[in-house]
Order: C-alpha cells, then sequence, then structure tokens
C-alpha cells in the first residue's frame, strides 16, 4: 500500500474512531441521543472523503471498474452511512451510527488486508456502466433498509425491557418505519430502472451466464412493490414489513453477493 493510501487509510479510520465515540457518547444521554450537531456530521463526512478516494482508486482503472466483491462492499458501505447521514438532517437518525460505522471501519480494514479475488473488470465505455451504478446504488438504499428491518425487530421485541441499552438509544420506531420505507420505496424505483437497463444493456445474457443477475433481481422487484402497495393501501406494517423486506433483499443477496462469492473465490 502506498504512503498516499496509508496517510488516507488512517485519517479515515482516525475519523470514523472518533465519530463513533461521538455518537456513543451522545447515546448515554436521553436528552440528547438522536439530536444531531454540525461537529458530529463533520466527523462522518470527512471520514467518508478519504474512504471514498481509496474505493474508487480500487475500482476505477485503466483496464476499466474492478467491481470485486471487496471494492463493491466499501462502496455500499459509503452510500449507506452517506444517506443516512443525509437522512439525519431531517430526522432523528444519527444513532443508527453506531451499526454504520463499525462496518465502514471492517470494509476498509478488509479492502486494504485481504486480497480482492479475481475479478475481470469491466471497460469504463461501455453502457453497463448505468446499468451498475443503478444497480450499487439500488443495492445500498436496500440493503439499508434491511439493516434496519433487523433493528427495528430487535428493538420492538425489547422494548419493554426497563435497562438502557443498544436496543433503546436507538430512533423511536416511528421513525426507524418511516426510514425504512422511504429507504425500500427508492431502492425499488432505482432497482427497476436497473433490471431495465439491465435487459437493454446487457448483452449475450445467457451466454455470460449473467441471467441470475435479472431474474432474482426481478423476483426482489415483486416482493418489494407488493411491500409497498401492502403498506400505502391495507395498511400493512411492523412484522409484516420486516419479513416481507427481508424476504425480498434476500433475493437481492444470493443474486449478486453469493454469485460473486462463489465466482471470485471459489471457482
Amino acid at each position: 500500500m502506498s504512503g498516499t493510501n496509508s496517510l488516507l487509510t488512517g485519517t479515515a479510520l482516525i475519523l470514523y474512531v472518533a465519530a463513533f465515540l461521538q455518537v456513543r457518547n451522545r447515546t448515554v444521554d436521553e436528552q440528547s441521543k438522536n439530536k444531531t450537531t454540525t461537529s458530529l456530521l463533520l466527523l462522518i463526512l470527512l471520514a467518508l472523503l478519504p474512504h471514498t478516494t481509496i474505493t474508487l482508486a480500487k475500482i476505477i482503472s485503466a483496464g476499466g471498474l474492478n467491481l470485486s466483491l471487496l471494492y463493491a462492499s466499501n462502496y455500499l458501505a459509503i452510500i449507506m452511512t452517506g444517506l443516512v447521514l443525509v437522512c439525519s438532517l431531517k430526522l432523528p437518525v444519527i444513532s443508527l451510527n453506531l451499526l454504520l460505522l463499525p462496518i465502514c471501519v471492517i470494509n476498509l480494514l478488509l479492502m486494504i488486508s485481504v486480497d480482492p479475488g479475481s475479478s475481470n473488470p469491466i471497460p469504463l465505455e461501455t453502457p453497463q456502466m448505468a446499468h451498475i451504478g443503478l444497480s450499487l446504488t439500488a443495492y445500498a438504499c436496500l440493503l439499508t433498509a434491511a439493516l434496519q428491518s433487523l433493528l427495528f425487530a430487535v428493538q420492538n421485541n425489547k422494548l419493554k425491557q426497563t435497562k438502557v441499552n443498544f436496543y433503546r438509544v436507538l430512533p423511536p420506531l416511528e421513525t426507524m418505519e418511516k426510514l425504512m420505507i422511504s429507504m425500500i420505496s427508492v431502492g425499488t424505483a432505482l432497482l427497476a430502472l436497473s433490471i431495465i437497463s439491465g435487459l437493454l444493456f446487457l448483452e449475450n445474457m445467457f451466454e455470460q451466464q449473467l441471467t441470475h443477475h435479472i431474474i432474482l433481481p426481478s423476483v426482489a422487484w415483486l416482493c418489494y412493490l407488493g411491500l409497498l402497495v401492502g403498506n400505502s393501501f391495507y395498511g400493512w406494517r411492523g412484522d409484516t414489513v420486516v419479513r416481507l423486506n427481508l424476504s425480498a433483499f434476500s433475493f437481492l443477496l444470493l443474486g449478486y453477493v453469493g454469485s460473486k462469492f462463489v465466482l471470485e473465490y471459489l471457482a
């Protein structure tokens, strides 16, 4: 790893830890646990900048885009944290960074210490660029919603406990559910565009053995669409939304992460 990358990595890690400690300290105070401060937002933003620089330097090369599982995971972690950062300007969800910041740190450490596996670079000039951008952004939104579903379910079960613990410092259930539905709505729209662009731009899809990248996301999209319709018109909430959300995301997980892992590390 070059001196510049080492400096950027060290800077990102220090800022992530500082931001995490500030979030943790704020969660101890019931009056300010989800209030957003400029200093905290700035810390997270400053941590994301070097992390983004390192990740893009790994992904973008002279040969094209290298979307190995490790690099894509870092990209997703950055997008997820950025999304919550933006949402925290309007909603009291800053404590979600207790989960997201460690995810960023783990992904960054893995990226600089683990072999990324074998992945064929994608030429930058190909029309697949739009499809890839839509797919990764949709995946980031829906992954954020899936993590929120897990937290929502656990928080709902632990709500009656009087002892202050991790679950009690999370945003209120109503806020969590509102943000989760918003993420699912945006992710579902982007996923639809991703599927359409995949059908339009991916040539020789059957010969390249890429059909699972269209079929499984299409099944997931139908599940998400059903969830949104049920939530809007039939009042589906709580555990019903959580189960449908996680079921839909499992198809995305199987279609992308499962196939990438097999191709890069087991094939």
